[in-house]
């Protein structure tokens, strides 16, 4: 099944993933080729397709929930940021409208800069300027003495004393628009931060409302709108797998584990009537090579199994694991019993040899105490199907009390 899921992994990485049809598209693609490696395999059993569909529909359900989180994330990440993004294109206020206008005092006191009698002189003499038509103030005007510095917020300036005849009464009354002026910056800048402020929160309220309505608040048993699956439960003759996880596949068998057989120390097998096996040599390395020509016991190849491994096996559950490979393009699947003398027998155990060379595994269980006398046996029947497919066995190992 790992093959499968990384097929659909693969598949997601290099299509639209975020669309729900094209994953859709991709896990029916799936089902298909399970079926389709099952037809090719010659496999009928209907047990053994039933369970094959249950895994791989598990692991589709398994990767689809891991697709929805991942875009909902995704989502939820875009808008935080835009909301950030918002939040800090804000004009920052730091205090009261009125007080913008303000201008920095260099270290003077308000009154050393307050306009003198001179300077208020200035301010009558440009405020009769703008007073005057477009037309008299583009003629020249003679050279006035320069302005002392003032403050605009210094006390109003008084109307001159004596008007000249070419000013009109709008020019003494120029010099007081200032507050109003003041009143309409400071509405505006109300205005400002009361449509930036609005904008925040209808952001967060979308933000909210979108997470609400997604389901990103929801549990992922609320999130789940699928039929509830009943346990899995274990039998007899289930297909454990190519690996199993007894044992590190990345560091391999560590030393507690008890070699029974391996080719490579010619270790005697006794073959069926209608079986054969011989020791071949492989690229990994030497290997037996089991035909069986009939799914019954005369088609079984015996492996002898030491009283010693045996009496560390009474009374515990122990780990049986074989390494296999199928000789052709196609996986093979064999059967596997023992027989331990006074410990008992174990059920029959179907197994997949698959093309790559794998370890399959399976637990037994002795409840007698009784120490054995005599060896026992491990029987392998390489193609219960009755195709008379080769397999090759390269060891075998038991973890007792595991």
């Amino acid at each position: 099944m790992s093959g499968l899921e990384t097929a659909i992994r693969n598949a997601l990485a290099r299509s639209e993933r975020d669309d729900a049809h094209v994953r859709a598209r991709i896990y029916q693609s799936a089902r298909q080729a399970l079926d389709a490696g099952l037809k090719k395999q010659e496999i009928t059993d209907p047990g053994v397709i039933d369970r094959q569909r249950r895994g791989l529909e598990d692991k589709i359900r398994e990767i689809e929930i891991e697709e929805r989180q991942r875009i909902k994330l995704a989502e939820a990440d875009r808008a935080t940021r835009a909301a950030e993004e918002v939040r800090l294109d804000a004009p920052v206020m730091d205090g009261p409208v009125e007080q913008l206008d303000e201008p920095s005092l260099g270290g003077q006191t308000r009154d050393a800069l307050r306009p003198t009698s001179e300077d208020e002189g200035a301010f009558d003499g440009l405020a009769a300027m703008r007073a005057e038509p477009a037309s008299d103030r583009l003629a020249p005007q003679p050279p006035a003495e320069p302005p002392q510095k003032a403050s605009r917020f210094g006390r109003k300036t008084k109307a001159p004393k004596s008007v000249s005849a070419d000013d009109t009464p709008s020019s003494a009354g120029s010099a007081p628009k200032v507050p109003g002026e003041k009143r309409r910056r400071q509405r505006r800048g109300l205005l400002s931060r009361l449509f930036i402020y609005t904008t925040f929160f209808a952001f967060l309220a979308l933000g909210g409302w979108w997470a609400y309505s997604g389901g990103l608040f929801l549990t992922p048993e609320q999130r789940d709108t699928s039929v509830p699956n009943p346990p899995p439960a274990v039998q007899e003759e289930d297909f454990t797998g190519a690996a199993g996880q007894a044992f590190n596949p990345q560091q391999g068998f560590s030393d507690d584990w008890l070699e029974v057989y391996a080719a490579s120390s010619k270790t005697p097998v006794t073959p069926g009537a209608e079986a054969s096996a011989e020791v071949v040599a492989m690229a990994d390395g030497p290997a037996l090579r089991i035909t069986s020509r009939s799914p019954g016991s005369g088609g079984d190849v015996a492996i002898p199994v030491p009283v010693e491994v045996l009496r560390e096996m009474a009374g515990k559950t122990s780990t049986i694991a074989l390494t296999l490979q199928a000789v052709g393009n196609a996986a093979v699947q064999l059967a596997v019993r023992c027989d331990f003398t006074s410990l008992g027998t174990c059920s029959r155990h179907r197994v997949m040899a698959m093309q790559e060379r794998a370890d399959t595994l399976f637990r037994v269980t002795f409840d007698r105490t009784l120490a054995p006398t005599q060896a026992g046996r491990i029987y392998v029947n390489s193609d219960i199907l009755g195709g008379s497919q080769p397999i090759l066995l390269y060891s075998v190992r038991v973890l007792p009390g595991q």
